[in-house]
């Protein structure tokens, strides 16, 4: 056979046969990254359905306990936009967990523990926080507008751009906190109450006996 048709026959099957390889890797190729892709995917729904059945958990659990006059611990549990108004939490330990966005407006947390909790933008609005341990919580942004901080313990708490329009805070010990920003017009504060070094509250403020 003439070496030229040869070659014009070998040729095109030559190159047919590499694409044919080529395009068969390129697919296994997008096919483990496919599914590889898909396989995270899913682990990531998964991730977040397990969170969010987690969070309905505490959630329930917290009603239960409170219902039935329990204190138990909630330490480090995620309770993030939770919907607990007016629940009874009062002496329950909340150490270092998640109620940032939580709606606890009216809620009863005299005497809890909530040191190094988030309250970010938690709704705390007419809350009984009286005698709550509150040391270096965060509060920033925290809506607490006529709740009662009698007694409660602040110290390097967290309350930039807090809302304590109205709230009472009769010997109250904000120590070491900082209140940048944070909104006082008429909360009432007696002489017992510390206030951060150098810090002085607003003329709106109410002073009380």
């Amino acid at each position: 056979m003439d070496l030229d048709v040869l070659r014009s026959v070998l040729v095109p099957v030559a190159a047919a046969f590499v694409g044919a390889v080529v395009g068969g890797a390129a697919a296994i190729a997008g096919g483990i990254i496919g599914g590889w892709m898909q396989g995270r995917a899913w682990y990531h729904y998964e991730q977040k359905r397990a969170a969010a059945e987690e969070k309905k958990r505490w959630v329930r659990t917290a009603l239960e306990w409170a219902a039935r006059g329990r204190m138990d611990s909630f330490r480090w549990t995620d309770l993030q936009s939770a919907i607990l108004d007016q629940i009874d939490l009062a002496k329950a330990d909340l150490m270092y967990a998640n109620l940032s966005h939580a709606n606890l407006s009216s809620a009863r947390l005299c005497s809890t523990k909530l040191q190094s909790a988030n309250l970010e933008n938690a709704n705390l609005l007419k809350a009984d926080l009286s005698d709550a341990n509150l040391q270096d919580a965060n509060l920033i942004f925290a809506d607490l507008r006529e709740a009662n901080l009698t007694d409660a313990k602040l110290q390097e708490a967290t309350l930039k751009g807090a809302k304590l329009q109205g709230a009472v805070l009769r010997r109250a010990n904000f120590q070491g906190a900082n209140l940048e920003g944070a909104i006082l017009d008429g909360a009432y504060f007696d002489d017992q109450t510390r206030w951060p070094e150098g810090f002085a509250p607003p003329r709106e403020a109410k002073r009380v006996g």
